[in-house]
């Protein structure tokens, strides 16, 4: 089959399968081709039959397509057997859905679209009074809020998410994933000592399964602990979580797992007296960060203290002005974004 052309007789989990077992011998165009012929299946009405396995091949190349940096092209997949499970009236792959296209809106930096997916699978998982369903969909509320750089407001969400499932014995990923994130939120805000005890605490939820599971977040949890000991003055605590997340990283092998060691290695080498080789591997990271939106704002936070603590205070302006371009003006632009699509822009010009 040729790319991104449907045959009359490949089903639509066929097609999803096919597109995923192409996707790491495909140039970026092809694969991206193909994606969009994909999509156009998946738009198509479906056997209700078929639903499930559809939904489920679908999200797994979801997941690929964002390990890779390509949450622009995983999104329109999502969007698509969100509305086929929507459809056919399935309250579970929904939710999951939901929770996908919320997850790859916010790496988008679509935070109002975020938001509004995970409140989608929070009403669901409410109705079902699925607790770990419902933490899950405060902690990923939370992602979306962060990413727009209101802190205070992420803390108060993974608050709620862990609160949620408190009382619940053994390992619940949702509360693992909450820790690391309110760890990073903390950090953000200036408070070390409670940021230090949620890592930790992140770190202890953490089980094997978890971490094969979700590397991600198993970097993150260790680039956690790095600044956190680092903002500390405990660098000696530092440098087996810096090693740690390497190793991980390495496992991984993906742009977003790479971005994420570098800047723990360059705060690492920051604090260590190493800035130039600091600055030069953060250059690097940012050049991979700019295809990644919902990163890009935490790379160029390290590069502005790795410049100011080299003495380079024009350099550092430059990038505080880049970041807050990119925080609050992409921020205006999807917000637009959204109003028109609401067929309210006509409205809000007038009010203006």
């Amino acid at each position: 089959m040729s790319q991104g052309i449907l045959t009359p007789l490949e089903s639509a989990v066929e097609l999803v399968r096919s597109v995923g077992m192409r996707l790491p011998f495909s140039s970026r165009k092809d694969s991206t081709a193909a994606v969009a012929g994909l999509v156009m299946r998946l738009q198509a009405p479906l056997p209700a039959e078929e639903v499930d396995a559809t939904v489920d091949a679908a999200l797994d190349l979801c997941r690929r397509l964002y390990a890779g940096s390509r949450s622009g092209d995983a999104l329109p997949v999502a969007r698509a057997i969100l509305a086929q499970a929507s459809a056919a009236g399935n309250r579970r792959q929904t939710r999951r859905t939901a929770t996908a296209c919320g997850l790859l809106s916010a790496d988008t930096t679509d935070l109002v679209g975020a938001i509004e997916y995970q409140v989608q699978a929070l009403r669901i998982a409410m109705g079902d009074q699925d607790v770990v369903e419902m933490s899950r969909a405060w902690n990923n509320i939370g992602v979306a809020t962060c990413v727009s750089g209101s802190y205070g407001m992420a803390v108060r969400c993974y608050q709620r998410a862990i609160l949620l499932v408190e009382v619940i014995p053994g390992p619940v990923h949702t509360r693992f994933a909450a820790c690391g994130n309110l760890a990073d939120c903390q950090y953000q805000l200036g408070e070390i000592d409670e940021g230090l005890r949620s890592a930790e605490r992140a770190l202890r939820e953490m089980t094997p399964e978890f971490r094969d599971q979700d590397p991600h977040s198993a970097i993150l949890i260790r680039r956690n602990l790095v600044r956190l000991h680092v903002a500390a003055g405990k660098i000696e605590e530092a440098e087996p979580h810096m090693l740690e997340a390497i190793k991980l990283a390495e496992k991984v092998a993906s742009p977003r797992a790479r971005i994420a060691a570098d800047t723990i290695r360059a705060t690492f080498e920051i604090a260590t007296g190493r800035v130039d080789i600091a600055l030069t591997r953060l250059d690097e990271a940012l050049s991979h960060a700019r295809q990644m939106p919902s990163i890009l704002h935490d790379v160029l936070a390290c590069v502005i203290r790795a410049e100011e603590v080299a003495g380079n205070a024009a350099r550092a302006l430059l990038r505080l002005e880049e970041l807050s371009t990119h925080i609050y003006s992409t921020g205006v632009l999807r917000a637009r974004e959204h109003v028109e699509l609401a067929g309210l822009g006509e409205d809000a010009a007038l009010a203006r």
